[in-house]
């Protein structure tokens, strides 16, 4: 017996050989035709070189591989779109065929294979799918528009950034609340208040798995490889996930079954209504209350996640690159002034702002890699044969970060979206929302949303570096789940105000009008060539009246506000000018002394407007007439201040003759006044004379 064991066993080495390398070829080939691209090792395959951000090591690999590779997640070959024109390709002019959606484990246990993000592209999808555009889209929804919604709840928010009183906080919750009283404004017709425990649930839950850094890797590892929901730490995870968003679907539950009572098929107030007047008809069975149960947690995972989340890397943004905000705030003072509320048809005259967007979009890609698809027939594409039912991935970090489409890719540069003229361009190559017929059902709104709280809060606030924090906050990483987020930070909300220097300046304007009535009598015979008496004047006017705006800058020059500007202080030891100033040193700028620099005005004691006028009479703006300062901490209020005084005083004059007081012998003193936090004229009476 031990003899016929024997040879058996001397064989044994080579029969498992053979075995492991039969594993080995039928783990390592792949189907005929397929992509090229990393193996990775069996059972895991590339997962463990993915690191943190994944999309930029499919990004590498797509330099050797090719713009359309495959990779093995898993036990699973996956194909990755590593370029525009691959993801056009395949997900636009191939979209029917690149369109389904692959099954993933948690994802579609906790939508319970209903709602519109996890469906396959079938007829049901189809069918869920135009019904939410056609909502979205059609009457706004409701009676109220689409922005009327938006802005009630921006006035809220506003009113939560303004009660910090310019002390540092993380505006995370507050972004979130009001996003989330946005959407559910438009899906159920009302909001939250704050304090509103289905409102505080849904916004725990919404925080805990898509901000907090350790929850949202877990949860995006447990939908991605489906094998963790069983493995602890995650088994706990896992059944966390679930309950609450169980949770969370009872919220809407409660909804829906609010608006059944009060529902009246000739009053649709909002997306449920619409919802259920469908089910109502009972012409498609898809319609049914789990599905709209579903649909609304959808909307309120996507849309809260999407527009929060680029606010937050926009805010960043603003902190890190003040230029970027100071260019954006005066462009919204030009446009839509200090008070006037911003609406989405104003973005065709705010090129900067919407570059500025555009850039936030492709600077920080909310969803990297995108929602997977799924091949719903085999695709012969790009040379290359990829079966049905094959995962696909496209990488739009990658889109967004090309060296052949964007010049230093790396670089925060909104100017990148404009041309040689100013205008924005639309580019084709910023996907965040994704294209083809699986991208982003509420894209037009995320956009319109974006557009009006960033434009609001902009408009209001200056965003500045916490104070108490040495360093910027983090703008280069950030929380990877199921999207991009920023770390938390704090930072301080300065609310705007420029009425107090108007007022002052235009105080020494009416002083040096009866002073010197030959300026004053100039001014109007400008005004009435430029505008006539009674049209009202706008600041695009400026152009058209060149003495109005010599005489605007000659009285910041000849009689500063701010003789020695606000006081600076140095952030570290600086070698300057030959001399060393240690940190924390005092610094004083004499604008006073810039103003009547002998070497730079021709006697500078005079008042003369004509000195900042050119040989053909053209306004020639001078950089050393600076009333507001220069550099990152010049006066905030600067544009609107300037687009008071020339409104303010244009308006005047055109309707006034500027006189001395003939109870006084003596014109008032223009060459002293009072001096304290600024330089003001003594007070003095004059007579304006209707024209």
């Amino acid at each position: 017996m031990i003899e016929l064991v024997l040879p058996d066993l001397s064989i044994a080495p080579t029969i498992l050989t053979l075995i492991c390398l039969l594993l080995f070829y039928t783990w390592y080939r792949r189907p005929s035709r397929f992509p090229p691209g990393p193996r990775g090792f069996p059972i895991v395959g590339v997962l463990p070189f993915l690191e943190k951000y994944s999309e930029r090591t499919m990004h590498k690999w797509s330099k050797k591989y090719g713009p359309v590779m495959s990779v093995r997640m898993g036990n699973e070959d996956w194909v990755v779109m590593g370029n525009y024109e691959a993801v056009y390709q395949s997900f636009v002019k191939a979209g029917s065929a690149f369109s389904g959606r692959p099954y993933m484990k948690l994802a579609n246990e906790i939508t319970e294979c209903k709602g519109l993000v996890m469906r396959d592209f079938n007829p049901t999808w189809k069918t869920q799918r135009k019904f939410g555009h056609l909502t979205f889209r059609g009457f706004g929804v409701g009676k109220k528009s689409l922005e009327d919604r938006i802005y009630e709840e921006v006035e809220v928010m506003n009113k939560e950034i303004l009660s910090k009183g310019g002390k540092p906080f993380d505006i995370s919750e507050i972004l979130t609340n009001a996003v989330m009283n946005v959407i559910c404004n438009i899906t159920a017709d009302q909001r939250f208040e704050y304090d509103d425990k289905n409102f505080r649930l849904l916004q725990h839950i919404l925080t805990k798995w898509f901000l907090e850094p350790e929850n949202t890797a877990a949860f995006a590892n447990m939908i991605f490889v489906p094998l963790l929901c069983n493995i602890p730490p995650y088994r706990s995870k896992y059944l966390e996930v679930k309950r609450d968003m169980m949770q969370m679907a009872d919220v809407f539950q409660e909804l829906v079954d609010q608006h059944r009572i009060s529902f009246d098929k000739n009053n649709i107030r909002d997306f449920i209504d619409a919802f259920i007047c469908e089910v109502d008809n009972g012409k498609d069975d898809s319609f049914t209350d789990r599905q709209l149960v579903q649909y609304l947690r959808e909307i309120f995972e996507a849309g809260t996640q999407t527009t929060t989340g680029t606010l937050n890397w926009a805010i960043l943004c603003l902190i890190h690159y003040p230029q970027a905000q100071k260019k954006l705030r005066n462009e919204i003072l030009d446009v839509i002034g200090n008070n006037n509320r911003p609406s989405i048809s104003d973005r065709k005259s705010m090129p900067f702002t919407s570059a500025f967007i555009q850039e936030v979009f492709r600077f920080r890609t909310r969803v990297r890699t995108g929602v997977p698809h799924k091949t719903t027939e085999t695709v012969n594409f790009a040379n290359y044969v990829i079966p049905k039912g094959t995962t696909i991935v496209a990488n739009l970090w990658a889109v967004h970060n090309d060296p052949d489409v964007w010049d230093e890719p790396s670089k925060f540069k909104p100017e990148r979206h404009l041309d040689d003229k100013g205008n924005f361009v639309q580019s084709k190559h910023v996907i965040p929302f994704s294209v083809g017929p699986r991208h982003c059902l509420g894209e037009q709104l995320a956009r319109m949303k974006i557009f009006i709280f960033l434009v609001s809060m902009v408009q209001k606030f200056e965003f500045l570096p916490d104070p108490n924090e040495p360093d910027l906050p983090e703008i280069d990483d950030g929380v990877i789940g199921n999207g991009f987020f920023p770390y938390p930070f704090n930072f301080v909300a300065n609310e705007i105000h420029a009425s107090y220097l108007t007022v002052h300046i235009v105080g020494y304007r009416r002083l040096c009008l009866i002073h010197y009535p030959d300026a004053q009598k100039k001014i109007r015979e400008e005004i009435f060539a430029a505008i006539g008496n009674n049209n009202r004047p706008s600041i695009s006017d400026r152009k058209a009246m060149p003495f109005t705006s010599a005489f605007i800058q000659e009285v910041f020059r000849f009689r500063t506000r701010v003789p020695l500007g606000v006081q600076h202080m140095t952030t570290e030891t600086v070698n300057f000018a030959n001399y060393v100033i240690p940190k924390g040193t005092t610094i004083l700028a004499n604008m006073w002394a810039v103003h009547n620099d002998p070497d730079v005005w021709d006697e500078p004691s005079k008042f003369k407007p004509e000195r900042h006028l050119d040989d053909k009479g053209n306004f020639v703006q001078s950089n050393h007439v600076i009333p507001f300062s220069v550099g990152p901490r010049h006066c905030l209020g600067e544009q609107l201040a300037r687009m008071e005084i020339f409104i303010f005083l244009v308006s005047m004059v055109q309707k006034f003759e500027f006189l001395p007081d003939p109870n006084e012998p003596d014109l008032p003193e223009i060459n002293d006044g009072v001096k304290g936090n600024g330089f003001f004229p003594y007070p003095f009476n004059f007579v304006a004379s209707e024209i």
